[in-house]
């Protein structure tokens, strides 16, 4: 069985961060991927992917800065 994994991209490191999911399916591995991101609070985007297909990129929408 494949293990799913989230790529996050930062505003602030050069490297994507990686983390397993616990994911059983693809919707599933959306929503935790959708989770990570709000942990990460320089977090631009998420990639989702199950062996070499991505499942999904997410995107974080732009808000004013602080």
């Amino acid at each position: 069985m494949l293990t799913y994994f989230c790529f996050i991209e930062s505003e602030i490191l050069t490297t994507p961060h990686m983390e397993p999911l616990m994911a059983t399916t693809d919707e599933d591995a959306r929503r935790e991927a959708e989770a990570l991101m709000a942990q990460h609070a320089s977090a631009v985007a998420a990639h989702v992917l199950l062996g070499d297909r991505l499942i999904a990129s997410i995107r974080t929408i732009p808000g004013p800065r602080r």
